[in-house]
């Protein structure tokens, strides 16, 4: 799919693409989804390193403490955790959705964000959504919804991509990550504090970390390769 427009809107700092793909077209690329389609190893993954040192450094040795993991996939940021804590997860693909149930002990609330039944409300002592954000057509939403699900004092951690860093700014809307069509939307920190106040909640941290962690060697390559898309894309190289 042609990565289209970028724009950002100029009062709350979104960054949408257009065109993108409709809610049947998207409903159908997750329902066909395959377990190894989204997976990545819990050490590799930024974000998951972050947000497990951040809960551990938190509540470690507690144990009744609830996380919810929004689009779990196979639920193995879940089973990174520890073993007394419970685990609940957000999963629309069939297949990754049983693997997470039975085998990595994940209990199902829903499919979608969209559709989590109210007693669920405020039970949640840490909710997660890595990689989740972008595939959003209406993210402001579902942020919104995803703190309903937080106990007051909890905490929503978010993995996305950063419409504020240096690649985005530079490749506006002909950044590689638009050649995915599943990716909409683009967050930034004005946005961030938007949605945060406008929902009683404080935006406590922005971190820039990289999307899977490697050696100084994996980073100067993910550098070369940016600027190498970018170039090729404008016919510049």
């Amino acid at each position: 799919m042609e990565p289209g427009a970028l724009f950002r809107c100029l009062d709350c700092g979104l960054g949408q693409r257009q065109p993108c793909l409709d809610e049947s077209q998207l409903t159908k690329l997750y329902k066909d989804a395959e377990i190894g389609a989204m997976e990545y190893q819990p050490e590799a993954n930024g974000a998951w390193t972050e947000a497990r040192r951040f809960l551990l450094q938190r509540w470690l040795g507690d144990e009744a403490k609830s996380v919810l993991d929004i689009g779990c996939h196979t639920g193995l940021f879940l089973a990174s955790l520890p073993a007394a804590w419970q685990r609940f997860g957000i999963e629309g693909a069939p297949a990754p959705r049983f693997f997470a149930t039975s085998q990595k002990r994940v209990e199902m609330i829903a499919e979608r964000i969209e559709s989590v039944p109210s007693e669920w409300y405020g039970r949640f002592d840490a909710v997660t959504m890595f990689d989740v954000a972008e595939h959003l057509p209406d993210p402001a939403r579902g942020l919104a919804n995803a703190m309903k699900l937080l106990r007051p004092g909890g905490h929503l951690l978010l993995g996305t991509a950063d419409l504020d860093a240096w690649t985005w700014r530079v490749s506006r809307g002909r950044h590689w990550y638009l050649q995915t069509p599943q990716h909409l939307s683009v967050l930034s920190r004005r946005f961030l504090d938007r949605v945060a106040s406008d929902n009683g909640a404080a935006l406590v941290e922005v971190k820039r970390i990289p999307h899977q962690v490697g050696s100084l060697a994996v980073r100067c390559n993910d550098f070369v390769e940016t600027v190498y898309a970018g170039l090729r894309d404008r016919g510049g190289l």
